[in-house]
C-alpha cells in the first residue's frame, strides 16, 4: 500500500487525519534510524524557540535587531516583516530554488 501524505488543507477532515497519521508513523520509523531527528511537537519541546529556560516568552528586541519587509512576490496580500537575517535567509533559499 503506498503511503499518502496530506497534500493540502482542502482535503476532508477524515482524509487529513489519516494522511497525517501515516506521515507521523513513517516519521517515527525514521527517528529510530537517525538519532539526531527530534520531534519538537512532543511535550515541552513544542515550546523550543518560543520561551527561554524560565518559560518567559522570547520577543524580538527591536533596538538591537531591525525588522525587514519581505518582497511583494512572497507576501502579495499583506506587508509581512521579520528580522533582517531571517528575510535574507528566506530570499536566499528562494534564489536557490529558482536555480535548481
Amino acid at each position: 500500500m503506498p503511503v499518502i501524505y496530506a497534500k493540502s488543507n482542502q482535503e476532508s477532515t477524515f482524509e487529513l487525519f489519516y494522511n497525517r497519521i501515516s506521515y507521523y508513523n513513517v516519521l517515527q520509523q525514521t527517528a529510530a534510524t537517525y538519532s539526531n531527528l527530534v520531534d519538537f511537537n512532543f511535550g515541552e519541546k513544542y515550546l523550543y524557540g518560543r520561551v527561554n529556560r524560565l518559560f518567559v516568552p522570547i520577543i524580538l528586541n527591536q533596538s538591537m535587531l531591525s525588522l525587514k519587509v519581505f518582497d511583494k512576490t512572497v507576501a502579495a496580500e499583506k506587508t509581512l516583516s521579520a528580522a533582517a537575517f531571517v528575510v535574507d535567509a528566506f530570499n536566499g533559499s528562494l534564489l536557490n530554488l529558482k536555480d535548481a
